[in-house]
């Protein structure tokens, strides 16, 4: 699993943005022509 770095882009994102997701996401929703729900690749930092 992919560890999230914190910095500054980072915690002004959190501010602005629904949701962070793997890489995944993109390329999967890219291959299927359409935007797939964002919730399956969802990326946890319980540290955040």
């Amino acid at each position: 699993m992919y560890k999230m770095q914190r910095s500054l882009k980072l915690l002004c994102c959190l501010s602005t943005c629904k949701y962070i997701v793997d890489h995944k996401w993109l390329i999967d929703s890219f291959t299927s022509n359409q935007f797939l729900d964002e919730k399956p690749y969802l990326i946890e930092d319980n540290e955040l």
